[in-house]
């Protein structure tokens, strides 16, 4: 799930945290990066979106990160078994 419009990044944390996915910059999608902004201590986590899987607990943005208009939103697919299906070639 992708948003179809570019947000702020104010805009996509909103979006986010209603619709449990994760916000990515277009410009850095070939990364396959996506941050999960949380309420906890680890704040906002860094996640490989490809794997699910967490690579770190904290980021740290840049100024032009947060000014960036090219945010969105990345579906998470937390189904385990959906996900090693997905990757089968029948």
């Amino acid at each position: 799930m992708y948003t179809d419009k570019n947000l702020t990044i104010r805009e996509a944390v909103k979006l986010a945290l209603q619709n449990n996915c994760y916000i990515q910059q277009e410009s850095k999608s070939a990364l396959n990066i996506g941050f999960y902004p949380t309420n906890k201590p680890s704040h906002v986590e860094i996640w490989n979106i490809e794997k699910e899987k967490m690579i770190s607990e904290k980021w740290n943005p840049v100024l032009n990160g947060l000014i960036a208009t090219d945010w969105r939103l990345v579906k998470k697919e937390s189904d385990p078994i959906k996900r090693s299906l997905s990757k089968l070639k029948v």
